[in-house]
């Protein structure tokens, strides 16, 4: 997380992708958060992908730290896109939005 000046923003959270092949468990936290200043930066993802037997379980999770839920996070993709994952969590006033954008 990153703050901005007095007068600027704080920049938009990051993007984190965690891939799990074999079994592990984790008792801490994993956040790609936006940071402060002015103006909020929008929150960022966190990407989980884990085997559950034979299936591949796939988690996104999006935290705002109880931000407005002004600070969206954007889905956007300039073709067709199909997003699949098997949980999706927004925790603290998180919100997501999918759009298709032109290029």
């Amino acid at each position: 997380m990153f703050s901005g000046s007095s007068r600027g923003g704080g920049g938009a959270g990051g993007r984190m992708a965690v891939i799990l092949t074999e079994h592990f468990m984790f008792r801490g936290s994993l956040k790609a958060l936006g940071g402060s200043g002015t103006l909020f930066g929008s929150p960022g993802t966190v990407y989980i992908e884990m085997n559950i037997g034979e299936r591949l379980h796939k988690i996104l999770r999006i935290d705002n730290i109880k931000r407005s839920e002004n600070y969206k996070v954007y889905l956007a993709e300039a073709q067709s896109v199909k997003y699949d994952f098997d949980e999706v969590h927004l925790v603290n006033m998180a919100s997501i939005t999918i759009k298709q954008v032109s290029i």
